[in-house]
């Protein structure tokens, strides 16, 4: 019997998992909080066909910034599913250089019936000219896809593999994680195109089914899988994984697939149990959690009700909730703790009412929490579907396209009249010149407008003076000694289960940042830094300040987030030990409207005598250590 089984991309799918004879197989898919808001279909596929005797799956990630990555996603996987299933048959005792060959010159061959796939897609007339503009120059340009595709056949006993782009495919033998057989190949630049068919190598990789114990693929939504997961986790991890990045501001379409050998599943872990004593009180900067820590922890997930979910180190136990992220309808939280399998949650604790912002007419709510329904073509007998039978005979792919989706064209749509007024405003104020406009709308000396961003010295918030203030001429300038702050260095190393941090200009979570060609720091990569400084944002409180030290010239100065970073050993206090450095605003000397900073440095509150340099060396293992494939 054949089975057939595509998920929907306008709905999750929770994990859900499939046993039989000799092999096992699980998937999941969910959409983008962005997507789950607006009702509107997520941009991966994943389909996967099966028999008795063997298993073809094909993952697709839509490319966002292409004409609908989402019909790409779904044309790729349909052919790729095919392919594998039809196709290879000659081919399954040939090399690796036969597969690749054959493979892309199948995807290349695709390219004119998804072409006029991608023609006859439909877009609304109700948009605006422009955003029609917009879309029809996509149109030209193609849909692309990123995808990883594969078949287990187990008469032949043998694994066949291909994939392009960065979503990701990870091995597992008995011996543990052999991914690194596959090399440095997974690139984001690499894909396939309705216009251009393959663009960057085709990779491709056959192995024997005896080295091989399981295989797990995943699109770049499910990243923190990348250092969380060193192993098979059991289905509740894996869903709450999938949820976790659901709540997430900054969350993307989730799809997820994973088969393994055998008439059972890999051993699995146990979970952490609850963590007690959960304790809400009020703070000056905040809301804050306390509770006990839980013994193997790795880290917490903080889960508001309706909200958002939080990360929050092992090292940590309490939290501070951002303002932001409190709403009328969120009236509690519950806290779990991490392993690599997912720990039990707590209590639910309520928050207090006083905390809460009051409701107001027009109230901006969390995306709807993700909610799962049942599977249509779970099992089924299966004849190839018309769409792949034309295929087969005429290289052709009707598919009927999904909704459109149009939420990136509204940011488009916005941002192009802003730039369009901008470059008006500048050409008026270029001809006119001579005309009494510059100076109507020019920073005046009694301007009272206090420039952005706001810093605020630590431990209290002082407002800064207004730029009126600043600017406005004193008749005996008194220059004010500043102290020398002890130079003290302290190395931070960042969380392994941070992929990359960015380097910032200012200590602001909106500063641009470094001009450097690579101005992110690597997870587990150490540095010494030198000064601090405390924000008045919630989310991002402390920064730290890169110190000079060899191999990072293009970084000195720089400005990482504390609560991205760990001090070695994690027991040092570093507010105690760092020089505290206060950002003061000038008026630049080029321009009254352009402002900078004066750096005021104040020394640590410490009793006791600060060495020069705090530093230790790294352990070589440590709770969040993985291997690395």
């Amino acid at each position: 019997m054949t089975i057939e089984i595509k998920l929907p991309q306008d709905r999750e799918t929770p994990i859900t998992s499939r046993q039989r004879h000799n092999f096992g197989y699980r998937f999941a898919y969910a959409r983008s909080a962005d997507s789950r808001s607006g009702d509107e279909i997520g941009q991966d596929f994943l389909m996967v066909r099966e028999d008795d005797d063997k298993l073809v799956f094909a993952l697709c990630d839509g490319v966002s910034q292409s004409f609908f990555g989402d019909l790409a996603a779904r044309l790729l996987g349909e052919a790729l599913v095919y392919w594998f299933w039809e196709r290879i048959g000659t081919l399954l005792k040939s090399s690796d250089g036969t597969l690749r060959k054959v493979l892309t010159e199948f995807l290349d061959s695709l390219v004119k019936p998804a072409s006029e796939q991608v023609t006859r897609y439909p877009v609304s007339s109700d948009l605006a000219p422009m955003v029609q503009q917009v879309l029809e120059e996509k149109r030209r340009l193609g849909s692309e896809s990123t995808f990883v595709a594969g078949r287990l056949d187990l008469r032949t006993r043998r694994l066949y593999l291909a994939w392009m782009g960065d979503s990701r495919l990870r091995l597992w033998s008995e011996k543990g994680e052999i991914t690194s057989r596959l090399g440095k190949t997974f690139r984001s630049e690499e894909r396939w195109s309705t216009r251009r068919g393959c663009i960057g190598e085709l990779h491709v990789s056959i192995l024997p089914i005896s080295a091989v114990s399981y295989l797990i693929a995943y699109s770049d939504g499910l990243a923190r899988l990348d250092q969380l997961m060193t192993r098979h986790l059991r289905d509740e991890s894996i869903q709450a994984v999938i949820e976790f990045s659901s709540h997430r501001p900054e969350s993307d379409d989730v799809s997820f697939f994973e088969f393994w050998l055998g008439g059972r599943r890999p051993p699995e872990g146990y979970p952490l149990p609850a963590p007690h004593g959960l304790r809400l009180e009020q703070a000056a900067e905040g809301l804050r959690l306390t509770w006990q820590a839980v013994e193997g922890a790795r880290w917490y997930e903080v889960e508001l009700e309706n909200g958002e979910a939080f990360y929050v180190s092992s090292v940590q136990t309490s939290f501070t909730l951002p303002k932001t992220s409190l709403h009328p309808n969120t009236c509690r939280l519950r806290l779990r703790a991490w392993s690599e399998e997912a720990g039990a949650w707590s209590d639910y604790v309520n928050l207090p009412p006083e905390a809460l912002p009051p409701v107001t007419p027009v109230e901006t709510n969390a995306p709807p929490p993700i909610s799962y329904a049942a599977l249509s073509q779970t099992q089924s007998d299966l004849r190839l579907p018309p769409s792949l039978a034309d295929l087969a005979a005429k290289e052709a792919l009707p598919v009927s396209p999904p909704a459109p989706s149009f939420r990136w064209l509204n940011f488009l749509l916005g941002g192009t009249i802003v730039l369009t007024f901008l470059a008006m405003s500048v050409g008026l104020f270029w001809v006119m010149r001579g005309s009494p406009l510059p100076t109507i709308f020019s920073l005046s000396p009694t301007s009272s407008l206090t420039p952005y961003p706001t810093y605020t010295p630590y431990p209290t918030y002082t407002p800064y003076p207004t730029l009126s203030a600043i600017l406005a001429p004193t008749e005996t300038p008194t220059p004010t000694p500043m102290p020398s702050p002890t130079p003290v260095l302290v190395k931070f190393c960042v969380l392994p289960l941070m992929t990359e941090v960015k380097v910032r200009q200012a200590p602001e979570v909106f500063a641009p940042q470094k001009e450097s060609e690579n101005s992110v720091l690597r997870q587990n990569e150490c540095l010494l830094f030198d000064m601090y400084v405390q924000t008045n944002d919630t989310q991002h409180p402390f920064w730290l300040r890169l110190a000079t030290q060899t191999g990072y010239n293009e970084l000195i100065g720089g400005w990482v987030a504390a609560d991205y970073l760990v001090p070695t050993p994690t027991n040092i206090p570093w507010q105690t030990l760092l020089p505290q450095l206060t950002l003061t605003p000038v008026p630049s000397p080029m321009s009254s409207s352009v402002v900078t900073f004066t750096p005021t440095f104040t020394r640590a509150p410490s009793d006791t005598q600060i060495p020069a340099t705090i530093e230790s060396p790294i352990p070589s293992t440590t709770p969040f250590s993985s291997p690395t494939p």
